[in-house]
């Protein structure tokens, strides 16, 4: 016969589970959560104080409710007395959730420090607190640093953290590494994940490692990285002072870069990779006349460009096997060898201030598209419908720099007289005279979209064409009939 009690232990499954299980479960959760857990079961009170991921962010140090309105000034004031009392409360209870693995030996999977630092004397604590959490054979290490006093002041990160040969991942935010060159490639042996931001740097990294993002980061004008390399991911993110870029990597499969005013950005040799973005914003035109950028792969299948304001002087691509590229900004000088490209979108958004009588003569653009005369789909997509509107006098001159292309759609945004524009469907029909024509137009704020199809009516006259607009119902709709 089954009791009430026999009842309740069979809906309470989840106290069943592993404990590896429910320290998983833990690891989503706020410390606030886990400690009331806690008192639900003894179950959940020993996996509680055995917890081996460990977070402690803003949630847990609650500095927020130590900054008061000053309503006179109309300003937020801190109050340092009240910071203190808060700190040293945090203290003793880190202190007690880390005495159980440091007494019995306990191993720690994931350290997160999450805070604002208000006072130089707290220091020692935090070395205290990331030396135990390395004693313990930490896996994850996250340390993400905010200051207020002083603003400009980052946290010298202690050599003990290059020596953790247990890190995996390594993630830093507002550090100072030292002496990296000596640490990193001999210490952590076993590092695979290494991201770091608004973190000061040489130009040595680590070389042993999977997966490396660097954001925001200073002191580091030239990254360089080249065989023998374990490195799989690459992410580079407005770096300040960085200006050359060389990767020849063989394991290197997807790399994203953003950053501003390079002068080289080199990239070949690297068999293994896939995925190529890169987004670049560039200076005054004058100072672009010796940038460069290359890339050479004959692995690479996806590769999307941006390059804001001005084009570097020239772009070379050598990529035999790449299927899809995607281009936004200024039509640069382009060298392209990628016989098996079969789609790619341009997107010529610039605002009408920026078209000068260079861009506006349509030459750069007519010298672009022609490079992908034997892709079957090509998108063009742009703000001003005046740069799809080649003139007469340069048709007449110049050959169609798109006849074999199979489908030809155009995007404009936020003009409603494109089934109207003669002039238009007559550069069109010049750009790609062979191909099946499709144009959409989406109004500001995407409150609505028109889908056209231009088509040649032979009886008429072989040189007049027609328009037929197809309102569309949804945004869905729209890209399965393109």
């Amino acid at each position: 016969m089954t009791t009430a009690l026999d009842d309740h232990d069979d809906l309470d499954r989840i106290s069943k589970l592993p404990e590896s299980t429910l320290h998983h479960i833990q690891s989503f959760l706020t410390f606030k959560n886990i400690v009331q857990l806690s008192v639900l079961s003894k179950t959940w009170k020993q996996v509680s104080i055995y917890q081996p991921n460990l977070t402690f962010d803003s949630h847990f140090f609650r500095f927020n409710s130590c900054i008061i309105a000053d309503r006179d000034q109309n300003i937020w004031v801190r109050c340092p007395n009240r910071m203190q009392d808060k700190f040293r409360q945090s203290c003793v209870f880190i202190d007690q959730i880390l005495r159980p693995f440091r007494e019995q030996g306990l191993n720690v999977n994931k350290f997160e420090l999450d805070m604002f630092i208000f006072d130089l004397d707290w220091l020692s604590y935090i070395d205290q607190w990331i030396q135990q959490a390395i004693n313990q054979n930490v896996r994850e290490l996250t340390l993400w640093f905010g200051w207020l006093f002083p603003p400009q002041y980052i946290y010298p990160l202690p050599v003990f953290i290059l020596l953790a040969k247990s890190v995996v991942t390594l993630k830093l935010k507002r550090c100072k590494l030292p002496s990296v060159d000596r640490y990193f490639k001999t210490n952590l042996s076993s590092l695979k994940k290494l991201f770091l931001r608004q973190v000061e740097l040489s130009d040595d990294l680590p070389q042993d490692i999977f997966d490396l993002t660097l954001s925001y980061c200073k002191g580091m004008s030239s990254l360089r990285i080249s065989d023998p390399v374990k490195l799989k991911k690459l992410e580079v993110n407005q770096n300040y002072n960085l200006e050359n870029v060389y990767i020849d990597a063989s394991s290197l499969v997807e790399v994203k870069f953003t950053g501003e005013n390079l002068k080289i950005f080199d990239i070949k040799k690297c068999p293994a990779l896939e995925n190529l973005h890169l987004n670049i914003v560039w200076g005054n035109n004058n100072n672009n006349n010796n940038n460069k950028v290359t890339i050479s792969s004959c692995s690479l299948k996806f590769l999307k460009i941006k390059m804001q304001w001005y084009p570097p002087s020239i772009i070379e691509i050598n990529a035999p096997n790449l299927s899809e590229f995607t281009y936004f900004g200024h039509a640069p000088e382009l060298s392209l060898n990628a016989p098996s490209l079969e789609s790619c979108l341009f997107d010529l958004g610039v605002d009408n201030e920026y078209i000068t009588p260079e861009y506006s003569s349509h030459l750069k653009e007519i010298e672009f598209l022609s490079n992908f005369n034997h892709c079957r789909n090509v998108n063009l997509s742009c703000q001003n419908v005046k740069l799809l509107m080649v003139p007469k006098g340069v048709r007449d001159v110049r050959v169609s720099p798109l006849p074999n292309v199979e489908k030809l759609k155009i995007t404009i945004r936020g003009d409603k007289t494109l089934e109207t524009n003669e002039e238009l469907m007559d550069s069109l029909f010049w750009i790609s005279p062979r191909s099946e024509i499709f144009g959409k137009v989406v109004t500001r704020h995407r409150l609505s979209t028109y889908i056209f199809k231009f088509f040649k009516d032979e009886t008429v006259s072989e040189n007049e064409f027609v328009a037929i607009a197809h309102p569309a119902v949804s945004t869905d709709r729209i890209e399965e009939d393109l």
